[in-house]
């Protein structure tokens, strides 16, 4: 490393502008992230070829480079950062996602998708990339031994297909968002136990990892986590802490009360799912979703409902941290839903005079 503050060269013009141009800008290439990542480039002046004898028959400019004390942006690969970069810019009038995808190996669905959690439209050109968005889709590259795999976020991803994989202890997932398709894997799941299917739209939580084939690695897409898309994770907590309001005892606002107070459609529909299901194990916001995803339904209503099953023998239920295993038992009479001190505990809170919102429901 040299004691260098500024450097100041004179080339041909078409290559000072090509240098100085602003990352993000349409005269931007390759080398204008390179230089841009080391130094704050500018163009001084412009020299005609009447100032050298002989004259050439191109003007020159005057660029200065002021060299940072730190690199423009943080990456944990900078070779690779710049080898994203190479392969951006190897075919100029094709979209980033064609060029990335063709250079590196990597599926153009999968660069799609980075590009458009970055910020930018799938059909991004390369000069459009600024160098935080290249630093952030360069995070689809491979990452070396040690280092941490990054977390990506595919929103709404609609659930194509499920394939049992590993003599069924895996799955390999396809997704679709718009025209294209991922494939990825949910290790150490089996069918039994994923509790979604083909046409649910979610929200996935995966990482990246290289894998060998053929001769070459490609890119392997790893669920870690995923949940039904949309859901308001928010409304979802507010629900499970007026619930937990109402199992401590606490006072409550009638709107608090209403909130947790079940009607027949609502109590219908846990029910028939349930039995459809032959009972559930799995996420509650998953049952949540299948069952209270409608105006008006919150969690809090549908532990509710599940408590209210319990107390009448007509489930058995176990539930720890965010996930319930519920039971079906043989009905052997016909039962009245309604007739529940859960639910006359919750009635009790009401302001006298005000009608109870339930109708009877038998089972």
């Amino acid at each position: 490393e040299l004691p260098l503050s500024a450097i100041t060269v004179m080339v041909q013009k078409e290559a000072a502008q090509r240098i100085t141009a602003a990352p993000g800008s349409r005269e931007a290439g390759a080398i204008s992230y390179a230089v841009a990542y080391y130094a704050k480039p500018r163009l001084l002046f412009s020299v005609q070829p009447g100032s050298f004898y002989p004259p050439p028959k191109v003007t020159s400019a005057v660029i200065q480079l002021e060299v940072r004390q730190s690199p423009a942006v943080e990456t944990a690969d900078e070779a690779g950062f710049f080898r994203l970069i190479r392969a951006a810019f190897s075919q100029r009038r094709k979209t980033a996602a064609n060029s990335v995808s063709g250079a590196l190996g990597i599926p153009k669905a999968a660069v799609m998708l980075a590009l458009e959690a970055a910020g930018l439209p799938a059909t991004a050109r390369p000069e459009q990339l600024t160098l935080e968005v290249t630093r952030s889709v360069k995070l689809l590259e491979p990452f070396g031994t040690g280092n941490p795999a990054p977390l990506f976020g595919l929103f709404g991803v609609r659930l194509q297909d499920i394939t049992p994989v590993g003599g069924g202890k895996h799955l390999r997932l396809t997704v679709v968002k718009g025209n294209y398709a991922v494939r990825c894997m949910r290790f150490g799941v089996s069918l039994e136990m994923f509790p979604y299917a083909a046409g649910d739209l979610l929200d996935l939580a995966v990482t990246l990892d290289a894998k060998p084939f053929n001769g070459k690695e490609t890119l392997s897409i790893i669920v870690r986590d995923c949940k039904p898309s949309g859901m308001d994770g928010a409304s979802v907590l507010t629900g499970v802490q007026v619930y937990e309001k109402w199992m401590r005892n606490e006072s409550m606002t009638k709107q608090e009360v209403d909130s947790l107070t079940p009607t027949r459609e609502e109590f219908a529909n846990v029910y028939r799912f349930l039995r459809a299901k032959n009972g559930y194990e799995g996420p509650e916001e998953v049952l949540f979703y299948r069952t209270c995803a409608s105006p008006g339904g919150n969690m809090g209503k549908l532990l509710t409902m599940l408590d209210v099953l319990s107390e009448h023998g007509l489930t058995s239920q176990q539930r720890s941290g965010g996930v319930c295993k519920l039971t079906l038992k043989p009905v052997q009479r016909k039962v009245n839903l309604f007739d529940s001190k859960i639910l006359a505990g919750l009635r009790a809170l009401q302001k006298e005079g005000e009608p109870y919102g339930g109708e009877t429901q038998n089972l």
